[in-house]
Formats: C-alpha cells, sequence, structure tokens
C-alpha cells in the first residue's frame, strides 16, 4: 500500500512539473515575441544610423 502511495504521489509530481515547465515555456516565447518587434520605419532608422557611422569611422 505505500509503494503505491509512493508512485501515484512520485507520477503526480512529475506531472504537475512537466504541465508547469511547458506553461513557463510558451509565456517567455510569447512575452519575448511581443517585446522585440520593431516596425519598418524603425528598422530604416537603424539601418541609416548604422551607415552613418561606418561611414564617419572610415
Amino acid at each position: 500500500m505505500k509503494k503505491k502511495l509512493l508512485v501515484l504521489t512520485m507520477s503526480t509530481l512529475f506531472a504537475t512539473q512537466i504541465m508547469n515547465s511547458n506553461h513557463a515555456k510558451a509565456s517567455v516565447t510569447e512575452s519575448v515575441d511581443k517585446k522585440f518587434v520593431v516596425p519598418e520605419s524603425e528598422l530604416i532608422k537603424i539601418f541609416q544610423l548604422t551607415m552613418n557611422l561606418r561611414i564617419r569611422q572610415k
């Protein structure tokens, strides 16, 4: 009886850990996607600034 209880407890802990780790990965992925979206107009500005810096360094 004790062995069955131990197996049930360990399998429950294992299952909850897997569910929580999958949820954490999804949360991180969603937040990263939202934070690093750069509009095209900003990309053009960044590109122009980078080109200007390279020209000045020469």
